[in-house]
């Protein structure tokens, strides 16, 4: 979980709070070594006692062209965003992926 100092504090997961974003880190059975993930998850609520997680972006992913800099975050609202119109006409969303077209000025994806 990021503080706001920009240090890391690891967060038991019996303490995670809903709504809050959390980065998945992995220890060891042993205990002795602890892994990063590089996964955002976003605590959605409880399910008899245990967080229920929805995955939320991976950590330091950028779509980047020129000046413009979009996180994964945003691009998965700007699909969601999509899908529900697409909903409205009896359509949907099943896979998407993210393409840089840079043959033109300015680019876009």
């Amino acid at each position: 979980h990021e503080v706001p100092t920009g240090k890391s504090e690891l967060v038991e997961l019996a303490d995670v709070e809903v709504g809050k974003e959390y980065e998945l880190v992995i220890t060891t059975y042993a205990g002795l070594n602890r892994y990063r993930v590089g996964d955002i998850l976003q605590v959605t609520g409880f399910y008899n006692s245990a967080p229920q997680f929805k995955f939320v972006r991976r950590k330091n992913v950028l779509l980047s062209i020129e000046s413009d800099k979009t996180d994964e975050a945003e691009l998965q609202k700007a699909v969601e965003n999509a899908s529900v119109l697409l909903g409205e006409q009896g359509n949907r969303v099943i896979e998407y992926t993210s393409y840089a077209e840079t043959k033109t000025i300015p680019g876009h994806y």
